[in-house]
């Protein structure tokens, strides 16, 4: 399974840096270019996708989001698994940042233990 992970745009190279810190998600986090707009010198980075498969990775993600959170000033993580779900987290406060990614845990680890449909590709 793999999550995008989408951040305003000054911080993703921070977020990249942050993320691939992590043992467990060293070689596991890429960038995903946004398409080139007419006019455009050269894309931005559109997301991080982490390829999370089972075992701790996704607990070790969502923490490291939560540590993420703490050294930035209010923003908004975007987590999505390609299949239409959707998770916006804001870290107005810590604890409701932690709370809402508690919930994304909770909902990424139950997609992995899922049994794949047909035609999902998993």
């Amino acid at each position: 399974m793999q999550l995008a992970i989408r951040v305003p745009a000054e911080h993703v190279e921070s977020l990249a840096r942050w993320l691939t810190g992590e043992a467990e998600l060293h070689g596991r986090v890429s960038a995903r270019m946004a398409p080139l707009q007419l006019g455009e010198m050269g894309a931005g980075t559109e997301a991080l996708i982490v390829a999370l498969g089972s075992g701790g990775a996704v607990s070790v993600l969502l923490g490291s989001l939560t540590g993420w959170l703490r050294t930035k000033p209010p923003t908004t993580i975007e987590i999505d698994d390609g299949a239409g779900h959707r998770i916006s987290i804001s870290s107005d406060s810590v604890e409701s940042a932690q709370a809402a990614l508690e919930q994304a845990r909770i909902y990424v680890e139950a997609l992995l233990a899922a049994p794949p449909t047909a035609g999902d590709g998993t």
